[in-house]
């Protein structure tokens, strides 16, 4: 009897250390939600007790959970270390004032112009460890390093696995499949919920929310007569263009444009025949690229990047929108400024001036 009472008080006092990792979201009652987002589809976070509960889901499919993370609340804090996976990631982490909280960066090769990294060349502090090579991340250097939590950028790596073996939070940001812009940028309530800075986020996300609303309400232009766009392009031998229902061209609509590809049901990019893209690109009132280049790109530049550019009508009628990847921070700030990417998009369409962080027209 004595012996049972032993082995019932631990089995009470294992079932309490590890009562975060027991229970189902699904076993949450509603009213346990901390953060419901307004926009996005891919995340969701309970309040379970002693504990956050963060359901990642897929954005395109939110019945498909893809992962499920449960942080103690005495875990989280302004002093929490971030290793990421994606230079996104850093402008979340900078937009909260907590770059001095990354300790693992990815590969510097796709970010080495941008603000945030001279920003952390500038505090001097020893320059964050690269985490990545390309898109794989370096296991071995983050079982070492430790940090809180690592951010992923992508949800199907085995390589994730021993990661989470060896004890550490990795968590699936998934931003970048959320199809409404505003969407995108309410990924930044995760960092704040990790950074004990909820309000904070809570703030700048409404801030954003309210800009990109303002944009839509002040169009006063009729919807049957908006230019048409396109933003087909060649890679390596293949066309792609935007998808119907991918992030851009809800932004194209938002903006005041006719996206040609609006009838197709895509979320990303999708290939099309070199004889497709031609005849988008002789309709087109607009063309938008975007490309990587260490300089401006004029039309004749672009049309010594591909022989059937010639045949795109907004090339040679100053219409031609350029996003250079390289020379501004689309890829890392973007995803947190909808509202100025989508001003810009409604300046260019409208003629109006504007101050060509993201976009400028090819001359």
């Amino acid at each position: 009897m004595r012996l049972s009472r032993v082995t019932l008080l631990l089995a009470v006092c294992l079932l309490a250390l590890v009562g975060c990792n027991k229970r189902s979201h699904k076993d949450i009652p509603a009213d346990a939600i901390f953060l419901r987002p307004q926009y996005s589809k891919g995340f969701i976070v309970y309040d379970n007790d002693s504990c956050y509960t963060i359901i990642i889901r897929n954005p395109s499919d939110t019945i498909n959970e893809i992962s499920k993370i449960r942080i103690k609340k005495s875990d989280i804090g302004k002093d929490r270390t971030i290793a990421c996976f994606s230079a996104s990631h850093l402008a979340c982490c900078d937009k909260l004032n907590h770059i001095q909280n990354v300790i693992g960066i990815p590969d510097t090769i796709y970010y080495s112009n941008s603000i945030i990294t001279k920003h952390l060349r500038n505090t001097g502090k020893t320059f964050p460890t690269s985490v990545t090579l390309g898109v794989n991340p370096k296991i071995e250097l983050l079982i070492s390093l430790r940090p809180d939590f690592i951010l992923a950028s992508e949800y199907q790596n085995a390589q994730m696995v021993p990661l989470n073996t060896a004890g550490l939070t990795v968590i699936p940001i998934l931003e970048y499949l959320e199809t409404d812009p505003r969407g995108r940028a309410e990924w930044l309530k995760i960092y704040g919920l990790l950074f004990d800075e909820s309000e904070t986020a809570d703030t700048i996300c409404t801030n954003i929310f309210s800009r990109y609303n303002d944009l839509l309400q002040s169009r006063t232009d009729s919807t049957d007569n908006r230019p048409t766009i396109i933003d087909c392009m060649e890679y390596q031998g293949y066309w792609y263009i935007s998808g119907g229902n991918s992030y851009i061209a809800t932004l194209y609509r938002d903006a005041g444009y006719d996206f040609l590809n609006r009838k197709d049901t895509h979320t990303g990019s999708v290939p099309i025949s070199q004889e497709e893209a031609i005849t988008f690109g002789s309709k087109a009132d607009f063309w938008r690229m975007a490309t990587s280049y260490n300089g401006t790109l004029s039309v004749k530049f672009i049309e010594g990047m591909n022989d059937y550019y010639k045949y795109f009508t907004p090339l040679q009628n100053s219409k031609a929108i350029v996003c250079n990847t390289l020379l501004s921070p689309y890829f890392m700030e973007g995803a947190l400024e909808p509202d100025i990417i989508l001003n810009e998009l409604i300046c260019i369409r409208t003629g109006r001036d504007y101050n060509e962080k993201y976009y400028y027209i090819a001359r």
